[in-house]
């Protein structure tokens, strides 16, 4: 029978004896992915490394926000006006939105990293590299999601009662039209689309969501560290558009009314 390389898909010139656990899959690599896929990984849970890195540094943006906003609710004299506290309580939501996108973003970039390293070290009864990866891709597209709804709330793009027709595709298309182009994580949203990176990592999530799981579908390990490297591109972007959105929130709060309030669902 002829066998494959797992890391590039070519046919393997010497006989294997597959395993039913391993502890490494290195072994199912011709000699030249032997070479390549360790540098590869290096090069992701570095990226992955510098991306966590960064957490410090959002982590105080967070704290300093919610203390200028404590701030603010104690000494102003208007908080128990219909505007007012409407507004608190959607600076609330839009502030929650924004620790969840930074909460998908750290896991995604954590996974990235717990691919390379169970792919490095398999452990036969611990989760595979490719299950790492999978959540990733789920959580990139989630945060995506997140940061996108911020900036509808912020830049007054209108969103739909039925949150399923607030989908990530809808988003978008409603916020081309807004002020949102003009802010950094617009530019990078739009490099990444023009660069194929944003769409490798959305057509991954969608075909986790409609067909058989991504990772069976017969993806060798070369064309997945392809992926992992676009899902930390996004994260990158992601994560600069957490701190220019902190940096938004801090200089204009859209007034609403109560009802707006509860109509959105914003408490």
């Amino acid at each position: 029978m002829d066998y494959s390389c797992i890391g590039c898909s070519q046919k393997l010139e010497n006989s294997l004896t597959f395993k039913i656990f391993t502890d490494t899959p290195f072994e199912y690599c011709c000699e030249q992915c032997q070479k390549d896929l360790p540098k590869n990984f290096s090069k992701i849970k570095n990226k992955s490394l510098e991306l966590i890195e960064k957490n410090k540094d959002i982590n105080q943006l967070f704290d300093q926000f919610v203390l200028t906003d404590k701030v603010l609710a104690l000494t102003g004299d208007n908080w128990n006006s219909s505007y007012a506290s409407s507004s608190y309580d959607t600076r609330e939501h839009m502030f929650s939105l924004l620790e969840e996108c930074h909460r998908f973003a750290y896991h995604a970039s954590f996974e990235c990293y717990l691919f390379c390293e169970m792919f490095e070290k398999a452990e036969p009864y611990f989760f595979s590299d490719r299950y790492f990866l999978n959540n990733s891709v789920i959580k990139t597209i989630g945060a995506w999601e997140k940061t996108l709804r911020f900036q509808c709330i912020y830049f007054e793009v209108p969103l739909d009662i039925d949150p399923k027709k607030n989908s990530l595709a809808r988003l978008k298309k409603k916020m081309n039209k807004s002020e949102f182009k003009e802010t950094q994580l617009f530019k990078e949203f739009d490099t990444l689309k023009s660069h194929n990176k944003f769409m490798i990592v959305d057509e991954a999530r969608k075909h986790n969501d409609h067909n058989i799981s991504f990772h069976l579908r017969g993806e060798n390990i070369k064309n997945l560290c392809k992926l992992s490297e676009s899902i930390l591109d996004n994260l990158n972007a992601i994560y600069n558009g957490i701190e220019e959105s902190l940096s938004l929130l801090n200089k204009r709060t859209r007034l609403v009314t109560k009802n707006q309030v509860q109509m959105y669902g914003f408490k």
